[in-house]
């Protein structure tokens, strides 16, 4: 945790990263991502960095696979001032190099195709695109009306009615937190026979049908992306993780199967071609056999191709790191029959029939990346983590790999959490910490889960 002094440029703040990492003696070679929000200073300093990699290890200069430069250190990457970071919104903003009419939501992933390290975006960010695409478009109207209507019910004369019918005030919503604007409606829906007897007396808070019935539309579509919010601040969420909560809630707008929902999936179904248009993404996808497995339809079959290169590169930088790789033989494990969940029959939906299993033996990596295709698929509720500690013994290689792919943190909640933890030791009586004391007293109260490890 350091206090920024100079403007937050891509050029400054890739400075101060290179600081940190000369600090903990990290080299930049074992940097396989960065998790940023979309701010277009962070996509810079991502992409600085990204040429830094590749420049600084001469071989990887020299040749055609620009994907070999990564490897083993996750980290988000954040800063305190003109950031705004929670699991509703996540903004980050540069006057100085966001030039006005740049439409920040479609800044082209492609610096993580050109060179090896990934910039990952925060994936509650990626829900924040969706979902205001979704309100841009087909509730702006009716939430202005509804603002207006809250706006007036709020003030003082109305107060007397709250306090009889012992009502909470409805909070007006923050525009750039959509999950603000779902609680603000919900209070409303939770409270009709209230506003409706409101509405009897005093006709200007009068609520029409018609706005009620986007009321109740807007709340129950906007529902099962409030719970994919809260999943997201869990801690050690996985990309594998992310997609099947992703896919669930995909699931219950088609079941709801109203005009409102079609157009919030049309808007998620957007936001997932980025998503899988990213490296890391696609990569832990492919080895992740909830969703890939032999006539699978994720990946799709050209991002499968992608995702085995990036593998493959991230390999090839391993063993420039550590090449006292030992060379283990390949066989499929069997899995056990599972009771199928309704997530489980929607993955395998439209899938071709199939699937198609081989025992392989090999000891080539590039072979036993490819071999991933053949893998049974495992029921959604399945710790993929566990997983690849089952397969530890059996493919020493695939499970290091997985170590490191399934390891990109796909959110930011570790800096939300991390700006908690500051709040609480930078109290009013301790403002003269040095700085030194302060990063190691947040570097313990943040990793106290890896102190057994440290500490003899």
């Amino acid at each position: 945790m350091i206090e920024l002094i100079k403007i937050h440029t891509g050029i400054n703040l890739k400075e101060e990263i290179q600081t940190i990492l000369k600090k903990y003696q990290i080299d930049l070679k074992q940097i396989y991502s960065i998790t940023v929000d979309n701010g277009a200073n962070m996509l810079k300093m991502v992409d600085t960095k990204a040429r830094d990699q590749l420049n600084n290890d001469n071989d990887l200069s020299n040749s055609n696979e620009n994907n070999l430069s990564q490897i083993l250190f996750n980290t988000s990457v954040s800063y305190q001032e003109n950031v705004c970071i929670d699991d509703e919104n996540v903004s980050v903003y540069s006057d100085e190099e966001t030039p006005e009419g740049i439409d920040e939501e479609n800044i082209s992933d492609d610096i993580s195709k050109s060179f090896g390290l990934s910039c990952i975006r925060c994936s509650a960010h990626t829900i924040q695109l969706a979902v205001n695409m979704f309100i841009k478009k087909y509730l702006k109207l009716d939430l202005e009306k509804i603002r207006i209507i809250i706006k007036l019910i709020k003030s003082h004369k109305y107060k007397r009615l709250f306090i009889m019918d012992k009502v909470s005030k409805p909070t007006l919503d923050t525009v750039t937190r959509w999950n603000s604007t779902y609680l603000m409606m919900k209070n409303l829906m939770d409270n009709k026979t209230f506003y409706t007897k409101m509405g009897e007396l005093y006709p200007e808070t009068f609520i029409s049908f018609d706005l009620w019935d986007i009321i109740l539309l807007g709340t129950s579509v906007l529902f099962p992306l409030y719970k994919f919010t809260m999943k997201l601040q869990k801690s050690n969420i996985v990309i594998g993780d992310f997609f099947a909560s992703w896919l669930e809630c995909k699931m219950e707008l088609e079941e709801m199967d109203n005009n409102l929902s079609k157009s919030m999936l049309e808007c998620l179904n957007i936001r997932e071609s980025y998503l899988f248009q990213n490296d890391a993404f696609r990569s832990a996808i492919y080895m992740d056999p909830r969703f890939h497995y032999e006539n699978g339809k994720y990946p799709l079959e050209e991002d499968k191709i992608l995702a085995r290169e990036h593998i493959f590169a991230t390999w090839k930088q391993l063993q420039a790191i550590d090449p006292h790789e030992e060379n283990t033989t390949l066989v499929m494990p069997s899995t056990s029959d599972y009771k199928k969940t309704k997530l489980d029959l929607y993955i395998e939906r439209d899938c071709k029939k199939g699937p198609i299993f081989y025992e392989l033996c090999n000891s080539d990596i590039k072979l036993k990346i490819k071999s991933l295709l053949y893998n049974k698929r495992l029921p959604s509720s399945q710790d993929i983590l566990q997983y690849w500690v089952s397969r530890k013994h059996q493919d020493a290689e695939l499970f290091k790999l997985s170590q490191i792919i399934l390891a990109a943190p796909c959110t930011q909640v570790s800096v939300e959490r991390a700006f908690s933890a500051l709040a609480l030791t930078v109290t009013s009586l301790r403002t003269r910490l040095d700085k030194d004391i302060l990063d190691d007293i947040l570097i313990i109260k943040l990793n106290r889960t890896l102190l057994n490890n440290v500490i003899f």
